[in-house]
This record gives structure tokens, sequence and C-alpha cells, in this order.
């Protein structure tokens, strides 16, 4: 007890999870089941924390010594086939670690052996005729290393300005789509939008002559007006330039757990709105972006996201709990491709992390200024 008192007041929470298995493997031994059981849910508790599956499988043997002696043995066969299964996945995966150790050891003992062949060839040839090669191999070493030379330089020109153009080309890509965007959102709002709300007034004036326009056809009519002013606002986030980056992305967050019932969460300082309007609609365009995949895809419960600064960067970070993005390259979608165009504008970093057990998440870092 004095051990898990020391192990609490340090944050050790591996080593805390290991001494509560302890105490009820004791328990255990000297038949006090009910002990052992509420020591159990202790650590059970931290596993979810740690994940660590190795103490996972340890729970599920002290629970399945447990139910053994409350002869509650259905469950404790239960509980053992799932000690076994977690047992044989952490053996498999430790003994295909081993074997990974092993064969990437035999290519280097192989590559090892092939070098010293070489070298041992190298040296009977220099042996046999050493002036010989070695003028030789001079002017064809300094030919090669001319041909190099030139060929590197050329291809590393070529190559930047192929990328030059390619990100230029990105940028144009992405500064039309906007200017379409924000076209198609003008006519939406002042043509549709306009003749919608005048055809609204003729309606409310008709009904107030005769009843004959129900009320359901007046609430059909609310809903499309509310349905094209809702398209106009995600073609082009205008309210970025008046609201401000801040509460844009409060409005947009709480739009997605009314409508997607998703619970959200964010935390942006208040200094990210005195960035350039370009860096702001970039920087709502891949937080839509986000949000659109895990309504879409994730199947997700909950979403952050967060933006901080730090030293002459912010770093903007998104996570949900959802499935998690596609290890196949092949089945990227635009969306991603297009936050990576973004990232590259805004002369940023990103980085995925597809490590994750369960979910997404999305780390930018680019300039604050």
């Amino acid at each position: 007890d004095s051990a898990i008192s020391l192990l609490q007041n340090h944050n050790l929470a591996d080593e805390l999870t290991k001494a509560y298995l302890g105490k009820v493997e004791i328990f255990v031994k000297i038949n006090k089941p009910i002990d052992a059981e509420s020591v159990l849910v202790k650590a059970q508790n931290l596993v979810k924390k740690t994940g660590n599956l190795r103490d996972l499988t340890s729970c599920y043997l002290m629970q399945h010594q447990i139910k053994l002696a409350n002869t509650n043995y259905k469950e404790a066969l239960d509980d053992y086939l799932m000690y076994s299964k977690l047992k044989d996945s952490l053996q498999n995966k430790i003994n295909n670690k081993i074997i990974q150790e092993l064969q990437v050891n035999y290519k280097i003992q192989k590559k090892e052996n092939e070098l010293e062949k070489e070298r041992s060839k190298s040296l009977l040839l220099e042996k046999s005729n050493q002036e010989e090669r070695f003028l030789k191999w001079l002017a064809v070493g300094v030919g090669l290393l001319f041909l190099i030379l030139i060929s590197g330089t050329s291809f590393l020109i070529y190559t930047r300005k192929i990328r030059e153009k390619q990100d230029q080309f990105s940028k144009q890509i992405i500064g039309n789509i906007e200017e379409e965007r924000h076209r198609i959102a003008r006519d939406l709002h002042d043509d549709i939008g306009q003749s919608l709300s005048i055809l609204k007034s003729k309606v409310n004036k008709e009904s107030a002559d005769s009843s004959s326009i129900s009320i359901e056809m007046k609430k059909e009519l609310e809903r499309i007006i509310e349905q094209t002013r809702e398209i106009s606002q995600n073609l082009y986030p205008s309210h970025l330039e008046k609201v401000g980056l801040v509460r844009s992305v409060a409005s947009l967050t709480e739009n997605i757990q009314n409508s997607a019932g998703i619970e959200c969460s964010f935390t942006i300082p208040d200094e990210i709105d005195k960035l350039s309007a370009d860096t702001k609609t970039h920087l709502f365009r891949i937080i839509q972006e986000c949000t659109n995949n895990t309504i879409k895809h994730a199947k997700a419960t909950a979403l952050k996201i967060s933006i901080e600064a730090k030293k002459e960067n912010f770093v903007l970070t998104y996570i949900d709990n959802g499935h998690g993005v596609s290890k196949n390259k092949s089945k990227v979608g635009m969306g991603l491709n297009s936050i990576r165009e973004r990232v590259k504008i805004l002369h940023g970093t990103l980085l995925i992390e597809d490590k994750l057990v369960k979910g997404f998440k999305l780390i930018i870092t680019f300039k604050n200024s």
C-alpha cells in the first residue's frame, strides 16, 4: 500500500497498474475475492488510460481467477478465453518483432560478407596492375564526377522549377475555386435568395387575404430560404471578414453539434484574428474539410480543434475519435489533397498520425505572420 501511495503521488500509471495487479493476486491467494475485485477495478481504469496490452492481459487473468473463486465458471471461462486470446496476440507481436530483427541482422550480415568479398577482389586487382588501374579509374572517376555534378545540378534546377510551377498552379487553382465559390455564393444570396424572399413576402400577403395557403407551404418556403442561406455561407465564409475566425469556428462547431450530434470543443487564441484574410480563409477551409470528413466517414462522437501560439509559429491540432484515416494511399480523397495544398500555401508543415488505435489526429504548424 505504501508503494501504491508513492506511485500515485508521482503519477506513474504503468507501475501503479502493476502494483494494483500484484495486490489483486495476493487477495486471490488469501481467498479474498471481494477485496481483489475492488482493487482490480482500479487497475482496469488505469489500463483504459495507458492502453498497455500486457497489463490488459493480466487484468483478464486476475478477473478469471476472481470469477473462479466465486464459482462463476461461465464468466471465468469467458475471461480466460479473452486472456488467452490477448496473450497469443501479444506473443505474436513479440515473435514478429524478433523475426524482423533477425531478418534485418541477416541482411546486414549478408551485405557485409558481400562487401568483404568485393574488397578482397579489389585488393587482388590492385596488386596485379596498380599503376594502370589507378590511371584508368582516375580518368573515369573524374569524368563521372563531372557528369554527376552537371546532371545533379541540372536535375536540382529542373525539379525546383517543376515544384515552383506545381505550387503556383495549386495556389492558382485554390484561388480560382475560392473566387468561384464567392461568385456562386453571391448569386445564391443576391439572386435566388432575394427571389425567395420576395416570394415569401407575396405568400405572406396572400395568406393575409386568403386562408388557402397552407402553413406547411410557408414552413417549406422558410426551410428552402434557410437552406439557400446555409449553402451560400458554406460556399464562401463571408462571416470571417465580419466576426473573425474564432467566432466562425464557434458557429461551425455549434451547427455540427446541433445537426450531427457530435460533441465539439475548440480552443483558439484571439490573436489568430490578426492574421491576414487569406490565411484565416485557408485555416477555416482546413477545419471545415476535417469536420466534413468526420461527419461523413469517421462515425465519431466527439472532435476537438485547437490552435496554440508557440514562439514564432501557430500549431493547429484537429482530433476526433472516429475510425481514423485510411492507410491505403490510393484511397486518399481530394479533401486531404486540398488540405495539403493549403498547407503549402501557408508555408507550413502537415503531420497526420496514423498509428493511433482509434481516431484521427492532424497537426499543422505555420508562421504566425
